[in-house]
C-alpha cells in the first residue's frame, strides 16, 4: 500500500492530497482558497510567513490586496473555532505575517482508490499543488544566510572588514523573506582561522559569504565566496580591484551579484535599497564604516571613538542619514553599559529624530527611537508603533524584537511577548535572546518554562551574569532554594552589581536566612551611588512594606528606568494592591495596560 503524509493537530486532521480538513472525522467545508493558506501555514509551521509570500503563493498569477489575505485567514480562524487575539492554532506577528503555532503530529494515511483516468487528469494541479505544499524533509535554500566578518589583510584599516560586513547585512536585511544573521551574532567569527561551512552549520543557515578586503594606499581589493552549507562547497565567488574611491560601486556590485546568486525575488522597493548609498562623500562614508566597527566593541573607548567619528562624518555631510542613526544607536548602546540613560538617551533621541526626519525608512533609527520611548520616556503606546515601524522595515533586526519583547513583557501582555522573543532568537548562538525569553516567561508565571530555557543557554554560555542571576531567580520562583542561591552566588562571581545583590537579599530572606538576607542589604546601602530602585527591591525583599514604597517613590523622583518592570516583576508582588503602588504605576503610565 503506496502511503502519503497527513497532518494532525487538535481535533483536526489535513489531508493535503485529498484536499479535506476532518473534525473529529468529520469532513469540513472550506473554499479552495481557505484550505490552501492552511496548507501553506502548517507546511511553513517553523517560521513567520510574510504577508507578501503568503500572497505570492495563494494567487501567484493575480494582483490582490492585503485584504484578500485577511480574509482567508479570518474564514479560516472560524472554521477551526479560534478568536483573532487568540492564536491558538494561528498567530498573527504584527507587521509581518502569520505562524501556524499547533501543535502537529505527521501520520499517514491510506492513498485513495484508483479513478478514471480523466479524474487522474484533472487531479493533476491539485497533486501538484499538495506536492509543493507538502512538508519537506529539508528547507528551502538560501532561506537564510550568515556574512562573516571580512578579513581586513595587509592594512592598519581593520574597521573595513567589519565596516563593509555590516553594510552587506544591513542592505541584505531589508530583503523580506531572507532570514540574515545580525553582526552580533557574526563577531564571534571574527578570526583568520574560521572555516565558513563550520561556521554556518553552527550558526544555522542555508548560505555563507565569506570575504576578504585589502588596502594599499589608494587601490582596493575585495575578494568574496558563497557557500552552500549543506553541500559544503562554494557556488559563487568575485574578485574586485578598484580605487578605494570606488568602495560604494564594491558595496553595490556585491549585493547586486550576491542577491542573483541568492536567487531572491526582489521588489522594486528592495532592489532599489539593496544598493542605496546615503553619502556620496567618500571620507564621510570611511568614517561611518570606522564608527560601525568601534561601537561593535561594546568598550566605553570604543563608544567615545564611534561617537567621534559619526560626529566627523555628519560635519562632513550633514544630510548622512545613516550616520545619524549610527549615533543615536552609539548612544543608546552606552546607556545600557557605561552612561546613566538620562545623560545618553536625550542625545540619542535627538540623533534617531535627525535621522528619521531625512528619512523615514531607517529601521535601525527607529528601534533606537523606539528604545528610548519606551525606558526614557515611558511613552509605551509611541514605543510600540516605533518597534513596529522598524520590524516591518526590517524582520531581522534582533534589537527590534529583543527590546519590542520587553516593552510587551513590561505591559503584562506575555503571551506576545514570548512571541516576540522567539522572533528575537536571529542569533541561534546568543545568551541575551535566550535572556530575553527567560525574562518573559519568568515574569509572565511560568518559572519552570524560564528556567529551562535559562539552564539549557548557561550550559552554552555561562559567562553572562544576567543569564545566571535570571536562572537563579526563576529557580526561586520554582521554589528550588538550594540551587537558586548556586546559582547566584556564580552570577555574583562574574558580576557583583547591585542588581544581583538585590535579588540575593530577596532570594536570603524567602529561604530562610534572614541574617544573611540583612548582612547584604546593609553592603548594598553602604555601596556609593546605587540606585534607589534596587535599595527597594531589599527593603521588598525583607518585608519592608512601608521602606519599600518610600525608596519606590525616591527611584520614580530619579526616573529609574527599571520601574516600567514593576507590574510584573516578582520581587513587589507583596506590594500589589497597596494604593500607594497603585498610584506609581499609575504615574509610570502602567495602569491599565495589560
Amino acid at each position: 500500500m503506496n502511503l502519503v503524509n497527513s497532518v494532525e493537530f487538535g481535533p483536526f486532521l489535513l489531508d493535503p492530497e485529498r484536499r479535506l480538513l476532518l473534525r473529529d472525522g468529520e469532513p469540513l467545508t472550506l473554499t479552495p482558497k481557505t484550505l490552501d493558506t492552511l496548507i501553506v501555514l502548517v507546511r511553513e509551521r517553523a517560521r513567520v510567513v510574510e504577508k507578501r509570500e503568503l500572497m505570492e503563493l495563494l494567487w501567484p498569477d493575480s494582483v490582490v490586496d492585503e485584504n484578500n489575505l485577511t480574509q482567508q485567514i479570518s474564514a479560516l480562524r472560524k472554521v477551526l473555532g479560534e478568536r483573532p487575539d487568540e492564536g491558538r492554532y494561528i498567530r498573527t506577528v504584527p507587521g509581518r505575517g502569520y505562524r501556524f503555532v499547533g501543535e502537529v503530529q505527521v501520520e499517514k494515511l491510506p492513498r485513495p482508490a484508483k479513478k478514471k483516468a480523466a479524474w487522474l487528469l484533472a487531479a493533476i494541479p491539485v497533486l501538484a499543488l499538495a506536492a509543493f505544499l507538502l512538508p519537506k524533509p529539508a528547507p528551502r535554500p538560501h532561506r537564510s544566510i550568515a556574512i562573516l566578518p571580512f578579513k581586513s589583510l595587509g592594512s592598519s584599516d581593520e574597521y573595513l572588514g567589519i565596516g563593509m560586513t555590516d553594510v552587506l547585512i544591513t542592505r541584505l536585511s531589508n530583503v523580506h523573506g531572507l532570514v540574515v544573521r545580525p553582526t552580533r551574532a557574526i563577531r564571534r567569527f571574527d578570526r583568520a582561522d574560521v572555516e565558513p561551512v563550520a561556521a554556518g552549520r553552527q550558526l544555522r543557515v542555508d548560505s555563507v559569504l565569506d570575504g576578504s578586503i585589502q588596502r594599499a594606499g589608494e587601490q582596493v581589493r575585495v575578494t568574496v565566496r558563497l557557500y552552500d552549507v549543506a553541500g559544503g562547497t562554494a557556488v559563487w565567488g568575485q574578485t574586485l580591484d578598484e580605487k578605494f574611491s570606488s568602495i560604494f560601486a564594491v558595496e553595490d556590485s556585491i549585493a547586486e551579484r550576491l542577491a542573483t546568486a541568492l536567487a531572491l525575488r526582489l521588489t522594486p522597493a528592495e532592489r532599489a535599497q539593496l544598493t542605496r548609498r546615503y553619502t556620496d562623500n567618500i571620507e564621510a562614508h570611511r568614517l561611518y564604516l570606522s564608527g560601525v566597527y568601534h561601537s561593535r566593541s561594546w568598550t566605553a573607548a570604543g563608544f567615545d571613538k564611534a561617537v567621534d567619528e559619526f560626529h566627523q562624518a555628519l560635519a562632513i555631510d550633514p544630510t548622512y542619514a545613516l550616520a545619524y542613526a549610527g549615533l543615536a544607536d552609539a548612544y543608546y548602546r552606552q546607556s545600557t553599559v557605561h552612561l546613566p540613560l538620562q545623560e545618553a538617551a536625550p542625545k540619542a533621541k535627538a540623533a534617531a529624530l535627525a535621522a528619521l526626519q531625512l528619512d523615514d525608512s531607517l529601521a535601525e533609527a527607529h528601534t533606537s527611537l523606539a528604545a528610548i520611548r519606551f525606558r526614557y520616556d515611558w511613552d509605551f503606546a509611541g514605543a510600540e508603533r516605533e518597534f513596529r515601524r522598524a520590524i516591518a522595515l526590517n524582520p531581522n533586526d534582533v534589537f527590534a524584537h529583543q527590546w519590542y519583547s520587553e516593552l510587551l513583557t513590561a505591559l503584562g501582555r506575555m503571551p506576545e511577548a514570548v512571541s516576540e522573543a522567539e522572533l528575537a532568537r536571529i542569533d541561534p548562538l546568543s545568551p541575551e535572546a535566550d535572556w530575553e525569553l527567560g525574562l518573559a516567561l519568568l515574569f509572565g508565571g511560568r518559572p519552570h518554562d524560564a528556567a529551562g530555557v535559562l539552564g539549557k543557554s548557561v550550559a552554552a554560555n555561562g559567562d553572562l551574569w544576567l543569564t545566571r542571576s535570571f536562572l537563579a531567580w526563576s529557580l526561586l520562583e520554582d521554589g528550588d532554594c538550594e540551587r537558586s542561591l548556586a546559582e547566584y552566588a556564580k552570577a555574583r562571581a562574574i558580576d557583583d552589581n547591585d542588581d544581583v545583590r538585590g535579588q540575593l537579599i530577596q532570594a536570603n530572606a524567602r529561604c530562610g536566612h534572614r541574617d544573611q538576607a540583612q548582612k547584604l542589604f546593609d553592603e548594598l546601602r553602604a555601596r556609593n551611588g546605587v540606585s534607589p530602585f534596587y535599595v527597594a527591591v531589599g527593603y521588598a525583599g525583607l518585608g519592608d512594606r512601608e521602606q519599600a514604597l518610600e525608596w519606590l517613590r525616591k527611584a520614580y523622583a530619579e526616573r529609574a528606568e527599571l520601574l516600567v518592570f514593576i507590574k510584573v516583576a516578582p520581587s513587589f508582588a507583596p506590594l500589589r494592591g497597596d494604593p500607594r503602588f497603585i498610584e506609581l504605576e499609575q504615574r509610570v503610565g502602567l495602569a491599565g495596560t495589560r
